[in-house]
């Protein structure tokens, strides 16, 4: 999929973004995201991710937004595995659901990279290594968590099978 803007789904943002495990630890990166017109709603937890630009391919754009929002560079990543996409609305500033969606395609990436530092620290406060299971109660949005479960778990076990499935 490449692309800002999906020709098949009219009005649906391309996003791209990634798991990325620490492969000695067996940690996942999570990224706090903090709404600038309502700082008071607190964090929101993800997995880093944005939008794909018209001139980039998804895995691309995942390398870029990991970079950017946690700070490992493209050449300390690995890329394990494409986990495929899964369709949400878009979040408001007010931490509320839009009519408008987006669809986000998520990749498994490998790194020995310890350090997590966002590039964007106003919009991207906080990073963090944190279990699988830690990782799946951090995320915010239900289709993140529900995704997670469905698919990003069962990949991470079969490539990982030291991390087990959650109780």
């Amino acid at each position: 999929m490449t692309g800002g803007l999906s020709s098949v789904q009219p009005n649906v943002t391309i996003s791209a973004g990634g798991v990325i495990v620490h492969q000695e630890r067996l940690q996942i990166a999570v990224v706090s995201k903090l709404s600038l017109a309502k700082p008071s709603l607190g964090k929101r937890w993800s997995f880093p991710k944005g939008q794909v630009d018209e001139d980039e391919d998804s895995a691309g754009a995942a390398m870029r937004e990991i970079f950017e929002e946690i700070g490992i560079p493209p050449k300390s990543l690995t890329l394990l595995q494409d986990l495929g996409s899964y369709l949400r609305p878009k979040v408001g500033p007010d931490g509320r659901d839009l009519p408008e969606k987006k669809r986000i395609h998520l990749f498994v990436f490998s790194t020995d990279h310890d350090d997590l530092q966002s590039q964007e620290p106003v919009k991207h406060p906080d990073t963090l290594w944190v279990s699988p299971a830690t990782a799946h109660h951090l995320l915010s949005h239900e289709l993140d968590r529900s995704f997670f479960i469905t698919v990003v778990w069962p990949a991470l076990i079969t490539l990982f099978p030291a991390i087990t499935q959650p109780e």
